[in-house]
């Protein structure tokens, strides 16, 4: 236990964790000692045991426990004076040490360079006279402009932060009305596809449904309660399979719009059923034409 202690004395004294309690307490927890110091251990503790077995029965005998007790008390505070007095407990102040980087102190690796880059943004957006909803904007064209490539947040700040608001706007030019609608597949937690066996009765072949899970993309923030037009899926420039879209929910939405498009029933012997079942999500592009849209307040907005 005294070699546990001291141990710990020692962590602390460590230049690397001097100024970050949690960095210490993780360590500790994490300490691996050699096999030794545990033998040691489980030894001290079967001969200590030992010895007050055998000094109780010993003191039995004479019906006074007094003895025992007043010793036990004396190893304890022996014990945690050694590990006090012995243990190392100062920190060097050596001044040829190497001066330790300013983010050793954060708990997590990536916490500071998070919290530069959010400064950074920050500045950007001053100097450059951003407001957050044209922050919003910028993005949401970057991310568009790059569909159906998957990119981040940080993916925009990369070529953001060298760039300015015009520059970014012809490298990514805004969005026009019809160009927000776009398809995707839904994603998630659920499968893009599902095949389910439809409920037969009495000698009734079995038959199957396929249903693709799709999510188009709408104009931001404007409240939507009809939704119309193409939907295509195209594999290798060949178009696999189209229908038609009209969705009218009980409620109006914004941004995006879940479409469940159902082939029922679905023909394994058909090859373009089973490309659409099969192929994966990358192999496999929804795209999506409007030609109409109901906004919530009864307007209608037609496309060409």
């Amino acid at each position: 236990m005294g070699a546990l202690i001291w141990k710990f004395g020692s962590i602390l004294d460590s230049p690397d964790v001097a100024d970050n309690p949690f960095a210490a307490m993780f360590s500790t927890i994490l300490i691996s000692p050699s096999a030794g110091l545990y033998l040691g251990l489980i030894g001290g503790i079967t001969v200590a045991g030992t010895l007050g077995f055998l000094a109780v029965r010993l003191l039995l005998t004479v019906h006074n426990l007094k003895p025992f007790y007043v010793s036990q008390g004396i190893s304890c505070t022996l014990g945690i004076l050694l590990a006090f007095f012995v243990g190392p407990y100062h920190t060097s102040t050596n001044e040829n040490a190497p001066e330790k980087d300013a983010g050793a102190s954060w708990v997590f690796p990536g916490a500071k360079k998070a919290a530069d880059r959010a400064a950074n943004q920050a500045k950007w957006k001053k100097t450059h006279n951003v407001s957050d909803t044209q922050w919003d904007e910028m993005i949401a064209n970057f991310q568009a402009r790059k569909h159906p490539e998957s990119v981040s947040t940080t993916d925009w700040w990369e070529e953001a932060k060298d760039n300015t608001p015009d520059q970014l706007n012809k490298l990514y030019p805004p969005l026009q009305p019809h160009e927000w609608y776009r398809a995707e597949w839904a994603g998630g937690y659920s499968r893009s596809r599902e095949l389910d066996r439809n409920v037969s009765f009495g000698d009734q072949p079995h038959t199957y449904q396929l249903t693709l899970k799709v999510r188009v993309r709408t104009e931001a923030e404007i409240p939507i309660k009809e939704l119309h037009g193409n939907m295509v899926f195209i594999k290798d420039t060949k178009i696999i399979y189209e229908a038609k879209v009209a969705e009218k929910p009980d409620v109006s939405f914004t941004d995006s719009c879940l479409v469940w498009l159902k082939i029922d029933p679905y023909d394994d012997n058909n090859e373009k059923h089973r490309t659409l079942r099969y192929a994966k999500d990358n192999k496999l592009t929804p795209v999506f034409t409007v030609s109409k849209v109901v906004l919530a307040d009864g307007t209608e907005k037609t496309f060409e």
